[in-house]
């Protein structure tokens, strides 16, 4: 018998069934205002860390503009009053003239085999506290005599204690910078010798450093010049604008990401302002610049009605999304599965002559290879999309390289850096040793030895690299003139990201990883990678390498 239920029964489950969607509304109303709220504080983070990445990018490239530029200015001032300087007072009458400083500069450049730096148009000499100058090369712009002496004698006495030192200075009233050094002599009176720059140099100067210096890490950078990703303003210490490069912003105000630094006495006291491109600040981050968070929340209180709405398909559609990913892994075992199947299916009727006719034996090879094809494609997939997931490459082969034609090779590539410390490389290279190796990998070997021994050790050193070979095994060496490495720690600078413990080691920058690499691309070759201590005090490096079968050089 069927029992039915009293007219007047509430019927509470349909009701109940008519207000899930507007508790469904509800909940999605309150979701949507969470996922905005977090939105929005996201993207506020993400524009904060943003501005204060691009401001950390200014600052760091600011800095290393700064540090090139001392190095140029530095180097004029070196090269053509360096030689003029004595820690004692200068004894006898005979003193040299300005006509001696080109001279001086030339032989110093040549000796050093480094930059030129600016190259000075007048040279002068003076005693400190006359006004009687000696000059040579390009005369001087009507009235600049006077100011030239007035300029230099009060900075050479205003900085007594780095006087030794020498500096460079602006000429008031001129276009001109000048470069000097006191000589004191043994009977009370003090030389000044020294040379003038005009505006075009010095702009050539800062020109020219921006566009041959890595300001950034290419990792950064990703390759790109420095002219199209920085913008460069020199100002005086008066404010006065020396140097401007034609992409620097017109509204400062617009765009705060600008580094300003002010270069030492031998830099003139100039002040270098260094900025972000606007148009290509975002190359140097992956995505880009993120959106304000403005238009999102715009766009979230257009939507937010629709949007909740469709909150049970959302929720429908992430449902077949997590479906999706668990049959991923059962779809490829099933592809993999299938070919592997119809391999063996076919392979069994050839095995058994299940076929009556030649064109039917035909049609079962066509399809063996066609599977074969096909489950080969399969399997190089998986295998490629694995490698990307986890960052692998494939290795590179190795092939026979004389190895003292590639050290001699990264020697002429890192001259340049070497110049910068005033580091001589020396090479000892015998003929005809052969290793196994690839080539752009050992290179990467070679710098990071020449690298480590030049960032380590004094400036004006003599690095020496040998390449020789003896039973068997190439051997390459670096040997230095620094500080050596404590026999406590001759393992663990081989270890990624360990920089040392001495103060002096603490000092110098860098990433703590390029020796580790060095033993890793020894290891790849067969070889090994040791330090210990040079018979002339510094560290010796060597890197040992099978070498190819071959007589050993006389």
């Amino acid at each position: 018998m069927t029992t039915r239920a009293p007219a007047d029964t509430p019927r509470s489950a349909p009701r109940h069934s008519s207000n899930a969607p507007l508790l469904l509304l509800v909940a999605s109303l309150g979701l949507i205002g969470v996922a905005a709220g977090v939105a929005v504080v996201a993207a506020w983070k993400s524009r904060a860390n943003t501005r204060q990445l691009l401001g950390d990018y200014a600052a760091f490239a600011g800095w290393s503009y700064r540090q090139h530029v001392v190095e140029e200015f530095g180097t004029a001032l070196w090269a053509t009053v360096g030689p003029i300087g004595h820690r004692e007072p200068h004894h006898g009458r005979d003193v040299p003239g300005a006509s001696k400083l080109p001279g001086y500069r030339e032989a110093t450049l040549k000796d050093c085999r480094c930059g030129p730096g600016p190259l000075p148009t007048t040279y002068f000499r003076f005693r400190l506290g006359s006004d009687s100058l000696d000059l040579a090369g390009d005369s001087l712009p009507p009235g600049a005599a006077a100011s030239l002496v007035a300029s230099v004698t009060n900075a050479a006495r205003a900085g007594a204690g780095a006087a030794r030192e020498g500096a460079i200075v602006e000429i008031p009233g001129t276009h001109l910078l000048a470069g000097y050094g006191p000589m004191p002599t043994d009977w009370g009176d003090t030389l000044v010798y020294g040379f003038t720059l005009d505006s075009a140099e010095v702009a050539t100067t800062f020109a020219r450093v921006l566009q041959k210096a890595p300001l950034l890490p290419a990792a950064v950078t990703g390759g790109r010049a420095n002219t199209g990703l920085f913008a460069l303003e020199v100002r005086n210490p008066a404010g006065a604008v020396l140097y401007r490069s034609a992409a620097w912003p017109e509204d400062e105000r617009e765009w705060p990401f600008i580094a300003s630094d002010t270069l030492p006495r031998h830099g003139a006291g100039l002040i270098a302002r260094l900025t972000l491109i606007p148009a290509t600040a975002a190359t140097l981050l992956a995505g880009g610049l993120p959106r304000a968070p403005l238009p999102l929340l715009l766009l979230i209180g257009l939507l937010g009605v629709v949007a909740a709405a469709l909150a049970t398909a959302q929720l429908r559609r992430q449902g077949e999304l997590a479906r999706l990913r668990s049959d991923f892994v059962a779809g490829v075992s099933h592809e993999l599965r299938t070919p592997l199947a119809q391999l063996r299916l076919f392979l069994d009727t050839l095995r058994l002559k299940r076929y009556d006719t030649p064109e039917e034996q035909e049609w079962l090879v066509s399809h063996l290879t066609r599977e074969t094809t096909r489950l080969e494609h399969l399997v190089e997939n998986v295998l490629a999309a694995s490698r990307l997931d986890r960052g692998m490459h494939p290795s590179m082969p190795l092939v026979p390289l004389d190895l003292g034609a590639e050290v001699k090779d990264a020697v002429t590539a890192f001259a340049p850096l070497a110049a910068s410390r005033r580091a001589t490389l020396d090479t000892e290279v015998a003929e005809g040793v052969e290793v196994l190796a690839d080539q752009a990998t050992l290179r990467q070997l070679v710098l990071n030895l020449l690298d480590n021994a030049v960032k380590f050790g004094p400036p004006g050193q003599r690095v020496r690299l040998a390449v020789s070979r003896a039973n068997g095994t190439a051997r390459l060496t670096v040997t230095d003139q620094g500080p050596g490495v404590p026999e406590g720690e001759r393992e663990r600078i081989w270890e990624p990201y360990y920089r040392g413990t001495s103060e002096a080691t603490r000092a110098v920058g860098g990433s703590g990883i390029g020796l580790a690499l060095v033993r890793e691309i020894a290891d790849s070759f067969g070889g090994t990678a040791t330090v210990a201590t040079a018979s002339g005090g510094g560290a010796e490096f060597s890197v040992t390498l099978p070498a190819t079968v071959g007589a050993e050089p006389a």
